[in-house]
């Protein structure tokens, strides 16, 4: 993509409205009438507070530790649903009780879905907290098969509402989707944890609204640039794909294009929950002038099997020793799943690169890489292997400035050499990671299919 509109395309989605609440009223649910337990519903007590904070011009309705039934809620404008921690909000077992939560049209017309939280045309809306959100979605109750997704609620749906706050809390066992954003306007979804495999169609979230952010990354890599690169180390999931496609249509017309996806985040892993991968792969089958590679250090096999196969596209898989990923690479997968979805995909018929980028200058590198290497060659066929990528930790000044400022480890504070704006290892400990890694790629790739990010490495094979 063009820098300038990546830029562009980055600002105008940041530039959304938090929500605002004008009142400061506080309602703790307990203190208004609320009874912990699994017996009372205490939909009503809830409500009323809603009601009257949204009536005085916003505020905040509190859901204290411990356990509390409720029925469907209807959340309004200026009010923000917080869960302290340890508070666990379960929605009824009863499909029945969800029917006023059904949105019924102007003209009359149902709709089919339903939900525990639901709004329809409201502003300055929010849910937050460290508590959980259970949709019970697993009793008998929501058996009604996969035929009837209508008869199961979800556990948020707002339809046509304006600057929405989802945070921090944790949402499981949805009868139906977890999340729903339909013609909404303005919506942060950040640092929540979704669960849900109790029935059929457990979407983590849908969206189908405009100005979405979606923050924070489930992998916490210590070297990764986009430390340097954002102020924190969320990231940003824009949805205006339609923005993006139009852009890459326009350069289409005058040129071929090979477009990289999935470095700023792992589509991959997010797929489940953002659909975006799926997005990409149609825009790429209409466009054999495009390549597409798509980048990931994630294993979701399903996810894979789920996926039409292109021959304009490249899955590139980042590979690391299984020591590196322990140390440095925070809840990623381990070599042997990477090597799995590499497997899958190459029985599937995709164009696999493997990237060994970055490789680290850790103790005994020659060892720790060599072991690695002998598990991809033992697990891939790697003459059906596209090519390979290999490069060694480098990084911008500016961005290396910034991560060791707010995260200082042992990646972060090696003594880098600084060569035209850009930090790397000494020479000699990079020609030896490079020419080490050359020498074993060349015993089962012929040299054409190796590609160096170090020109001094191309120019000796």
């Amino acid at each position: 993509m063009d820098r300038l509109l990546k830029k562009a395309l980055i600002l105008a989605s940041l530039l959304i409205a938090l929500p605002t609440f004008a009142g400061n009223g506080n309602i703790v649910i307990t203190k208004a009438g609320a009874k912990a337990g699994l017996v009372k519903d205490n939909a009503p007590v809830i409500q009323k507070a809603i009601d009257q904070l949204s009536a005085q011009g916003g505020g905040t309705v509190t859901i204290p530790a411990g356990e509390f039934l409720t029925g469907p809620i209807e959340l309004k404008s200026g009010v923000e649903l917080h869960l302290d921690m340890g508070a666990r909000l379960l929605g009824v077992a009863d499909i029945e009780a969800y029917e006023k939560a059904h949105y019924v049209s102007p003209e009359g017309k149902r709709s089919p879905h339903s939900a525990l939280i639901y709004a329809n045309n409201q502003e300055n809306i929010a849910i937050t907290g460290l508590g959980t959100i259970d949709g019970q979605g697993g009793h008998p109750a929501f058996n009604v098969g996969k035929a009837d997704p209508g008869g199961r609620p979800m556990i948020i749906l707002f339809r046509e509402c304006k600057n929405i706050v989802v945070r921090d809390v944790r949402l499981e066992n949805s009868a139906h989707w977890v999340e729903y954003y339909t013609d909404c306007e303005g919506v942060r979804v950040s640092g929540i944890k979704v669960y849900s495999h109790c029935n059929y169609n457990n979407d983590g979230i849908d969206l189908e609204s405009k100005d979405v952010v979606v923050e924070n990354c489930i992998f916490d890599c210590e070297y990764c640039y986009l430390q340097g690169m954002y102020p924190s180390g969320h990231i940003v999931v824009f949805v205006n794909t339609e923005d993006t496609f139009a852009a890459l249509d326009a350069v289409l017309a005058k040129h071929s294009a090979y477009v990289c996806i999935s470095y700023d985040t792992d589509l991959l892993a997010l797929e489940p929950l953002l659909h975006s991968v799926s997005d990409w792969m149609a825009f790429a089958a209409e466009r054999p002038d495009m390549t597409l590679e798509l980048r990931t250090k994630s294993a979701p096999l399903a996810v894979l099997r789920s996926l039409p196969v292109l021959p304009n596209v490249i899955l590139a898989i980042t590979l690391s020793p299984d020591p590196v990923i322990r140390a440095y690479e925070h809840k990623t997968p381990s070599l042997t799943a990477r090597l799995s979805l590499a497997s899958e995909a190459l029985s599937l018929g995709w164009l696999v690169r493997l990237c060994f980028d970055p490789m680290l200058a850790v103790h005994d590198a020659q060892t720790v890489y060599g072991e690695m290497f002998d598990e991809v060659f033992a697990a891939l066929p790697m003459d059906r292997i596209y090519d390979a990528s290999v490069g060694v930790f480098r990084i911008s000044k500016e961005y290396l400035r910034t991560m060791r400022k707010h995260r200082p480890c042992a990646v972060t504070c090696y003594p880098y050499e600084l060569r035209d704006g850009v930090y790397a290892y000494p020479a000699d400990v990079s020609d030896g990671l490079l020419s080490f890694a050359r020498d074993r790629l060349l015993t089962v790739l012929p040299k054409e299919r190796i590609f160096f990010w170090e020109s001094e490495q191309e120019e000796t094979l």
